[in-house]
């Protein structure tokens, strides 16, 4: 008797042998759905540095291995269609559940505001445009939400969710223009991102 699948999410693939597995079985790739965040396709391990707790997430950042996928891996699977979305995994939490113990800290980062722009900036550093941009951050989501008759395109009849931007135009990330409420995010000054704007639909 043929097995039925029924839809399922592979969250925050970053395991090479779970990635090779799905990259093998084309035929029933459609069933199951694989993504990864934001912040594995931007930091690598050597960027932990200790007591910032801030880089604290599930499963951690990781750093050049055999076994689990690195974040040039990652793009290289972006780049070849094996993953279906990029997801921002935003957990926030107050100053006081980080504090400066790894152990202890709440596992979460903070990243919801700056998803596309990190996205794009390391994209484009990598010869990939908006295309890319669109595949993984809009459509893939809207197909996952079941929003694809809605989102994720631009198309008649679909909602004009759109963005402008100065793809020259750059920003460091400072406590001052975040936006959430909890001020805990990555100490990532020295990334220059570039900035987007939104626009109504």
């Amino acid at each position: 008797m043929a097995q039925t699948l029924r839809p399922s999410v592979v969250p925050i693939l970053e395991e090479a042998r779970a990635a090779r597995v799905l990259a093998g079985h084309r035929g029933w790739r459609a069933s199951v759905t694989a993504e990864t965040c934001h912040h594995y396709l931007t930091l690598n391990a050597e960027d932990v540095r200790p007591r910032r707790t801030e880089f604290k997430c599930a499963p951690p950042i990781r750093n050049n291995n055999r076994i689990m996928l690195t974040k040039a891996k990652l793009w290289e699977y972006i780049r070849d269609g094996r993953l279906d979305l990029v997801t921002s995994d935003h957990l926030p939490s107050v100053p006081e559940l980080k504090g400066s113990d790894f152990l202890k800290a709440w596992g979460g980062i903070d990243s919801l505001q700056f998803d596309l722009s990190l996205f794009w900036t390391e994209a484009t550093a990598r010869g990939l445009g908006l295309s890319a941009a669109s595949r993984y951050l809009s459509a893939g989501p809207a197909h996952l939400a079941g929003l694809q008759e809605r989102k994720g395109a631009l198309r008649p009849g679909l909602d004009a969710d759109l963005i402008f931007f100065d793809p020259n135009a750059a920003f460091f990330v400072t406590p001052e223009i975040i936006r959430y409420k909890n001020k805990v995010y990555l100490p990532i000054t020295y990334f220059v991102l570039k900035q987007f704007h939104a626009t109504d639909d």
